[in-house]
């Protein structure tokens, strides 16, 4: 046992206890989920968009803006299927 930060550590280790995850101890599980979850997130998107675009007068900031947001999300995938190796 000891002290990190003022926080009281043990022996027993819990890879889903919010304490490991803040210390930078994440699982397969999690990466697994995250990349599952930005996936979701970039099919929404990719539709928000056609449909958007289907518009008379679409919002050509609110495409620009999904597009972003689909770019940072397959950021965050590749660097998902980074840690775990892939």
């Amino acid at each position: 046992m000891g002290w990190i930060n003022g926080d009281r550590i043990s022996g027993d280790f819990n890879p889903k206890s919010p304490r490991c995850l803040s210390f930078g101890v994440t699982s397969k599980k999690h990466h697994q989920k995250a990349i599952e979850s930005l996936t979701q997130r970039i099919t929404e998107h990719q539709e928000h968009i056609r449909l958007e675009s289907e518009k008379s007068f679409a919002d050509e900031g609110l495409i620009k803006h999904l597009e972003k947001e689909i770019r940072a999300f397959d950021k965050a995938i590749q660097q998902a299927r980074k840690r775990l190796g892939q």
